[in-house]
């Protein structure tokens, strides 16, 4: 049987449990998830850097994104500069983001008639 420590260095960073319990994810997604929430939240870096810190490739963090984006825990957005598409935008979030709902208050909700239209 293995035994798996943890030993708290003096620099730390606090985590919300719900992203790391996130049962959706792989390690690999959790593991990137962890990393780019131990970094100031003005923090700004390029997937091809990411590939550079650690020994997963560009594939694999690509993938590992998808994984986040699934569950919630990442929202990808894309800017639009002057009608071309711009630079693509991933916001990492503490717990899963529950996307907008539409609001039916304000829209007719009643079911279309079925039958044969009258042609009198």
């Amino acid at each position: 049987m293995a035994n798996i420590r943890n030993h708290q260095p003096k620099k730390y960073t606090v985590l919300d449990n719900r992203g790391l319990d996130c049962p959706d994810i792989s390690f690999r997604a959790t593991g990137l998830w962890a990393y780019v929430k131990s970094k100031p939240a003005n923090w700004e870096i390029s997937v091809s850097h990411l590939a550079k810190q650690k020994t997963e490739g560009r594939d694999a963090i690509y993938k590992a994104i998808n994984e986040l984006i699934a569950a919630g825990l990442v929202i990808k957005s894309q800017v639009r500069d002057g009608g071309k598409f711009g630079e693509i935008h991933y916001d990492f979030y503490d717990s899963p983001q529950v996307a907008d709902l539409p609001d039916t208050d304000s829209q007719d909700t009643v079911l279309p008639l079925t039958g044969k239209p009258d042609t009198d």
